[in-house]
Parts: C-alpha cells; structure tokens; sequence
C-alpha cells in the first residue's frame, strides 16, 4: 500500500521536475538521495503548525503550538512534532512555493505538476 503510494506521488511530482532539469539545462547527475518522500498534505493542518510556527507573527496568525529547534541550527517546527525535529538534518522543507492563482485546485496541480493549468 506505502509503495503504490509512493510510486503515485513520485509519478505526479516527475512532470514538474523534469521541467525544471530542462529549464536549467541539468544533465540530472546532481544529487544522491537514494529515495524522496514527498509530504503534501492537501486540506491537512495548518504549516503554521507544523513547519513554520512563525512566533513573532501577531495572534491568530502564529501557531497555537510552540517552535521548538531541531537538528539543523535555525529550523524550528512546532512542538507538535518532536520526532520530526530529531530528523530535520535528513529532509528538505520548502517554504518558498507560489503561484499566480487564487483557485486551490489550479495552484495544487501546479505545484505538483509544474505545469499551469490541466489542458
């Protein structure tokens, strides 16, 4: 069950990846990660309250939880994933994702995908 899942996320992430080996003109002899779990966590809690509790941001915008450090000097995830934090120097958490659209299932699929729009 874990395996198809991932095979379906590694398939919907490759369009995107590919496009963007392409755009930068990569031969794809970069990196050695030796596996890639993709966490995206369509309609889940708040990354406020998981990746970026955002502390000195005012009430009702920070995260109800508290940051707490983790492996990596400067990283801090909320309190609410404490085994989380004893990892973080094994992933890559990625804050700087935009697009242009204001429709959620349009930004989803781009960010996914890479491409725009689903025609």
């Amino acid at each position: 069950m874990i395996r198809v899942g991932q095979a379906g996320l590694g398939a919907l992430a490759l369009p995107g990846l590919l496009q963007a080996q392409k755009a930068t003109g990569g031969n794809g002899t970069g990196g050695k990660a030796k596996s890639v779990i993709l966490i995206y966590l369509w309609g889940g809690p708040p990354q406020m309250d998981m990746w970026d509790p955002n502390p000195e941001a005012t009430s009702g915008i920070r995260s109800l939880f508290k940051p707490i450090p983790t492996k990596v000097p400067g990283i801090h995830v909320s309190e609410a994933m404490p085994l989380f934090a004893k990892w973080t120097h094994k992933t890559a958490i990625i804050r700087s994702l935009t697009h242009d659209s204001n429709e959620h299932g349009n930004s989803v699929y781009y960010t996914l995908t890479g491409h725009k729009d689903k025609t």
